[in-house]
């Protein structure tokens, strides 16, 4: 691909959100691993006999607790109860719960008797991209992993935020953007676990394909051509085709956005790209939608502080991409590529392609890894079943 001749752009914006399951011990109770350093007693240590009467209260006490520590590492955090809490965040990393997240397995080996699981949410502010910035999201990683016992399972996500400062991401720009996401989500798709790219009907709510839950889905299997018929008569990779062309035809950055939303209402979060922040007439998404972004949410939940640097510079560069190249070159590439089977053309080429050399390397070797454990559990499952 080629980039446009413009001059330097100033760095994109990013921000990042970790989620996790941390680990707690009543007051009273004998610690399970007493080896283990990190903590998990929260009450007041100053009034062990009067523990938070309310599990508000306890879980308040303990987002304070996780955000006094990164303050006291130098990192500057505020614990936020409530999502209409309004104070200063500019600067400040947030320290949150969410229903979303679920504890460990019961019957999992991650689960002695004696914990007691919260959900913990950590939000960075928003940062221009740099590599000071994704050292400092490393070192918050770092703190967490060292002062508190916690897991990170299915029910956990690491979402990224990017954007263009305070100004979004202008018409041709946001369309270049969602065409390629669009042309090239079963790439993207193959970084990820299963659980993190289910279907509408398999009891997941969130992660849905653009391909089969945004409305430009809904408008696919509802276009009529001819004689009644209608798109889902035929093949997923014309579906993709014809959608490609729907996008590629937008002007307006309102309908776009629309079209691009979820076809179960335009604040639900159920796609792997939030975008509404940047539809300048949709209110619907309430205080979300004051981030001008795009919000990446396919990623698994990590609290491995390279994984979450590599996917933040990945879905940067995907950003950035969309902005710098010349539009009647990514017109013409992304034409021929929506045609090409995920197996024809993989995620290391389309890194290559976008100029993400490092990335490339990085994926291909977890992609890799990734299919040869599950050649292996099906080498294992077919000699269970039969002699070779």
């Amino acid at each position: 691909m080629t980039p446009s001749p413009y001059p330097l752009r100033r760095n994109l914006t990013f921000g990042i959100e970790l989620e996790f399951v941390l680990a707690t011990v009543p007051a009273g109770n004998p610690d399970p691993h007493p080896e283990d350093p990190r903590q998990v007693y929260f009450h007041d240590p100053n009034e062990p006999a009067n523990p938070p009467s309310t599990p508000s209260t306890f879980i308040y006490t303990i987002l304070k607790h996780v955000a006094q520590t990164l303050t006291q590492h130098h990192v500057p955090a505020i614990p936020i109860l409530k999502r209409s809490q309004t104070t200063s965040f500019s600067h400040n990393w947030l320290v949150k719960t969410d229903a979303s997240i679920q504890p460990p397995d019961p019957t999992s080996a991650l689960y002695p008797y004696a914990y007691r699981w919260y959900a913990v949410e950590v939000v960075s502010p928003a940062y221009y991209h740099k590599r000071t910035t994704t050292d400092a999201c490393r070192k918050v990683i770092r703190i967490l992993r060292e002062q508190y016992r916690m897991v990170v399972n299915s029910s956990c996500g690491l979402h990224v935020h990017v954007g263009n400062g305070l100004d979004g991401l202008n018409g041709t720009w946001l369309r270049n953007l969602m065409a390629v996401l669009w042309t090239f989500e079963p790439q993207l798709e193959s970084l990820f676990p299963a659980h993190r790219k289910p279907r509408p009907g398999q009891g997941a709510e969130f992660n849905f394909a653009l391909s089969c839950a945004s409305v430009l889905a809904a408008q696919a299997d509802a276009q009529t051509i001819g004689e009644g018929r209608t798109l889902a008569w035929l093949t997923a990779q014309q579906k993709r085709e014809w959608g490609l062309e729907q996008i590629l035809a937008q002007r307006d950055e309102a309908e776009l956005c629309a079209l691009m939303a979820s076809q179960y209402g335009a604040a639900i979060k159920c796609l792997p790209y939030h975008i509404q922040g940047l539809n300048p007439r949709d209110k619907s998404a309430g205080v979300e939608g004051s981030k001008k972004t795009i919000e990446f949410r396919q990623h698994e939940g990590t609290m491995d502080e390279e994984a979450v640097v590599m996917w933040v510079e990945t879905v940067v560069m995907i950003v950035e991409f969309a902005r710098d190249v010349r539009e009647e070159t990514v017109l013409a590439w992304l034409r021929e590529c929506v045609r090409l089977e995920e197996g024809r053309f993989g995620v290391v080429r389309f890194l290559l392609a976008i100029g993400a050399c490092l990335q490339a390397r990085y994926y291909g070797k977890k992609v890799w890894e990734r299919r040869e454990r599950e050649q292996g559990v099906r080498r294992v499952m077919v000699g269970d079943g039969r002699e070779d």
